[in-house]
């Protein structure tokens, strides 16, 4: 992942240059709702870079964009802004699609907690930023981009032109972070893309970086350049190898019956049609796309000067290294491919129990076990196996063991609602207020980073109901009921949340 042979050293002049462009526009895909996180992430851009160079921005979205939210976007930027509506058959499913086949998969993914597994709109996304974004009729006039996405942190002044400066060297495509796709998301992928590799042996560079997704090997390392962050040449993907590359997985399904990312699509593409010399690490743009973070970490050039404000100790190249333990010069690529965790990683870029159901997550010790049990004695071989079946047999976390995100789901859903059914039938100005502001507050702190995330959505498409006990009792049952949906759960009667919550059921078993 951290990998020398895609950070060249370019002796390049990168000083300001605000007069020299090319025909180049930052990229944002993005919700009405999303709007107040879109001006944290352009004030950034604008003070850290674009007020310098004055780059326009392109904004695209599936529905219509609101008369407030160009208002407000315009008012950010002194450059030209266009705003676009996505094309229906570049956001819905193509005719092969069987979409109760699709319908079924979602749910299955949901109910195996696999990330994003049960979102159909994840899905369009994906599938446009993989072979359409480049296609939109704004885009035409450009021959790159910067993508963008809304809550992201720019911490770095940059005061060179980065267009300019991959036009200069004959860059391609640059990026920030890598890390491992999720494999579960992915399972036919990777046979896919052999089957086109097989079929069209003319169209792979000689040159390729497949090494980079491989290992070396002949399975895919689930490496990817993390795609929220892309700046590039929109004429690779316009090319006629990538647009048969997509549209040969496209035929496939993967995009509806698995979940294939446009991170590992993109990566993949890029690794066997490009040289390495066609590919940048871009150490000097401090990126933050929560849970991970990229910071240069020479403190005398970035931070003692003044251009940075990102902290260096907390680097997602550095946990990445770490956690995985990549690109270690003492191991062989045989030892460096290890099987890579299914399971959530937290901020610190290692695997999060309180994000991870106990069965995936024993699962994975299993693994790790049985692996470090190889190297051992076989007389230490007898005694480190004497847990294997312990997780193996375990149908449920043990009390004493930290919490797994289904525990922790369990015990804050309780907390939630009886602290509901525990609110004022008349709460003052100040309880209301108090409630809100805990609410919010809590969908930032939640332990479970994807499922605040999830929660942050609900909340602004659903509003929090804090005007009485019975209203915020109604919402909680109603925002729960939404997670038991997507989980394949029953659903809770909301008439009966005083009976489950506060009063106990009428037969007085509870009394």
């Amino acid at each position: 992942m951290n990998d020398p042979s895609l950070r060249p050293p370019l002796n390049v002049d990168t000083s300001s240059n605000t007069t020299t462009r090319v025909k180049a526009a930052i990229v944002i895909l993005v919700r009405n709702s999303e709007l107040n996180d879109l001006r944290f992430t352009m004030h950034q851009l604008e003070d850290r870079w674009n007020k310098k160079f004055h780059y326009p921005y392109v904004f695209l979205n599936d529905v219509e964009f609101t008369d407030e939210f160009k208002e407000l976007t315009t008012g950010i930027t002194e450059s030209e802004t266009s705003y676009g509506l996505v094309p229906t058959e570049m956001w819905s499913y193509p005719s092969w699609i069987n979409q109760t086949k699709a319908d079924e998969n979602r749910e299955r993914m949901e109910k195996d907690n696999i990330i994003y597994g049960g979102s159909l709109p994840y899905r369009h996304m994906c599938r446009f930023n993989s072979g359409f974004f480049f296609r939109h009729p704004l885009l035409d006039e450009y021959d790159w981009y910067w993508r963008v996405e809304p809550s992201v942190e720019f911490s770095c002044n940059l005061d060179y032109d980065p267009f300019l400066f991959m036009q200069k060297n004959n860059l391609t495509y640059g990026f920030t972070i890598s890390l491992f796709e999720f494999n579960n998301t992915i399972p036919t992928l990777w046979q896919t893309v052999k089957s086109f590799m097989r079929e069209n042996k003319e169209l792979v560079n000689p040159k390729n970086v497949m090494n980079f997704i491989t290992d070396g090997t002949e399975d895919y390392n689930l490496c990817h350049f993390w795609s929220n962050f892309e700046i590039g040449n929109l004429n690779f993907w316009r090319s006629e190898r990538y647009i048969k590359f997509f549209e040969y997985l496209d035929q496939q399904g993967g995009f509806f019956y698995e979940r294939w990312g446009d991170a590992p699509v993109h990566s993949i593409a890029l690794a066997m049609f490009l040289e390495k010399s066609e590919i940048h690490f871009f150490n000097d743009i401090a990126y933050r796309h929560n849970p991970y973070q990229h910071c240069p970490e020479d403190k005398d050039r970035y931070h003692y000067s003044g251009l940075c404000h990102c902290d260096p100790n907390e680097n997602f190249d550095e946990d990445i290294t770490k956690a995985e333990n990549h690109n270690n010069p003492g191991e062989s690529s045989t030892q460096s491919k290890k099987p890579r965790p299914n399971i959530i990683l937290g901020k610190d870029g290692k695997p999060c129990r309180a994000c991870t159901a106990f069965k995936d997550w024993t699962r994975q010790e299993r693994k790790k076990d049985s692996s470090e049990s190889t190297t051992t004695s076989s007389t230490s071989l007898s005694s480190s196996t004497t847990s294997i079946p312990f997780l193996g047999a375990a149908k449920k976390l043990p009390k004493d063991c930290p919490a797994d995100s289904e525990t922790l789901g369990r015990h804050t859903w309780t907390f939630l609602h009886t602290m509901a059914a525990y609110y004022s039938d008349t709460p003052t100005t100040t309880q209301q207020t108090m409630m809100l502001s805990f609410l919010r507050t809590f969908s930032y702190v939640y332990p479970c980073w994807y499922c605040a995330e999830h929660l942050r959505d609900e909340m602004l498409r659903k509003p929090p109901r804090v005007e009485n006990r019975n209203v915020l009792s109604r919402w909680m049952c109603e925002m729960h009921n939404g997670v038991n949906q997507r989980l394949g759960k029953k659903i809770f009667d909301c008439s009966k949340v005083d009976e489950r919550w506060r009063d106990g059921p009428k037969d007085g078993r509870c009394d």
